[in-house]
C-alpha cells in the first residue's frame, strides 16, 4: 500500500512516499496531505526532488491486462500445429529467454541438453537472430522446426519486424532493429499531478519532476538509488496559481514510449518504491 506524510516548517514541508510491492504492479500513487497547505496566488513556490529508490526488479518481459510481450509459438512439424510458450514475467536476457523456450519443449530433442532452438546477441551487429535446427528434433516428434514471434510484442523487444517474424526454414534468422531488452529504457520518470509544470519537455510543457537513471546502489546492487554521491538537485520554480494543496498524484514512467508516442507506465515485481520531495514557499 502507497502512503505519504509531510513534515512542516514555517517555509517548508517534506513530503514523502513509499510503497511496496509483493507482485506485478505499479508503485503509481497520491500523497493526501493530512494538514492542507494553503497559498496566496501570488506567492512563489519552488519543489525539489531530495531521494528516490527503487528495486532493480523492473520485469522486460510481462503480461498485465491485454498487454503481453512474452508469448511464443512453436512447431516441430512446420507450423501444421503450433505450442504456446508464455514466458513468467522476469528480467530476461537473450539467453533466459532461449532457455526458456527450448525447456517448454524439452521432450522434443533427440539429445535434453542439444536443443533445436537459439535466441541470442550478435555483439558485432548489436542485433538479436534466432537459430534453427531441425537436426535436434526426435524423428517421433517432427521432422521441420518452426517459431512464430507475432503472437506478442516480444517480436519488438527482440527487434525484429512484424510483418516477418515466423521462421519455418533452418539457418540462422536476422533481427533488424537494436533489441529493447531494456524495455522500459534506462531511466526513469518521476511525474508529479497538481503542481503545475515543472520542465519543458520536447517544446512543452512538463509534470516531470526528474528523470532518475537506473544506476544500481554500489552498497546494495537491488536499489537503484538517486542522487547519488550527495549530489543535490535544483530546486524548480512552480507557477502558482493555488490557494489549496491537499493533494499530489505520482506517477512513474519508463523513459521507452509505446508505438503511439505515449510513455510506457513502469512495473515492479516486487520490492519498495520510496519518495522525498522539498515544497518551499516565500513569506
Amino acid at each position: 500500500m502507497a502512503t505519504g506524510n509531510q513534515s512542516r516548517s514555517k517555509s517548508s514541508t517534506i513530503l514523502t512516499y513509499n510503497t511496496t510491492l509483493s507482485s506485478l504492479s505499479s508503485a503509481d500513487g497520491d500523497i493526501d496531505l493530512s494538514c492542507p497547505l494553503t497559498f496566496r496566488e501570488t506567492q512563489h513556490l519552488e519543489i525539489q526532488l531530495q531521494k528516490v529508490s527503487f528495486p532493480t526488479y523492473i520485469p522486460n518481459i510481462y503480461q498485465n491486462g491485454a498487454f503481453n510481450n512474452g508469448l511464443v509459438r512453436i512447431s516441430p512439424d512446420a507450423g501444421v500445429t503450433w505450442t504456446n510458450v508464455q514466458l513468467p514475467a522476469g528480467v530476461y536476457s537473450m539467453n533466459y529467454i532461449s532457455s526458456a523456450i527450448n525447456t517448454a519443449c524439452s521432450t522434443w530433442w533427440i539429445t535434453a541438453s542439444d536443443p533445436g532452438y537459439l535466441v541470442a546477441y550478435n555483439y558485432a551487429t548489436k542485433l538479436c537472430y534466432i537459430s534453427i535446427d531441425s537436426t535436434k528434433l526426435a524423428p517421433a516428434v517432427g521432422t521441420q522446426l518452426a517459431i512464430d514471434l507475432s503472437q506478442s510484442s516480444i517480436y519488438e523487444l527482440l527487434g525484429f519486424p512484424l510483418a516477418t517474424c515466423t521462421f519455418i526454414t533452418d539457418g540462422l534468422h536476422g533481427g533488424t532493429v537494436i533489441p529493447n531488452l531494456d524495455w522500459f529504457g534506462n531511466s526513469i520518470s518521476v511525474l508529479l499531478t497538481n503542481l503545475g509544470a515543472m520542465s519543458l519537455k520536447n517544446g512543452a510543457q512538463s509534470n516531470e519532476l526528474a528523470s532518475v537513471p537506473l544506476i544500481a546502489s554500489s552498497s546494495n546492487g537491488n536499489i537503484y538509488l538517486y542522487p547519488q554521491n550527495g549530489q543535490e538537485q535544483p530546486r524548480i520554480p512552480l507557477q502558482n496559481s493555488r490557494t489549496i494543496l491537499d493533494h499530489i498524484g505520482i506517477k512513474f514512467v519508463g523513459s521507452r514510449a509505446n508505438s503511439d508516442g505515449t510513455p510506457r507506465s513502469l512495473l515492479f515485481m516486487e520490492g519498495e518504491v520510496k519518495l522525498e520531495i522539498l515544497l518551499y514557499w516565500s513569506a
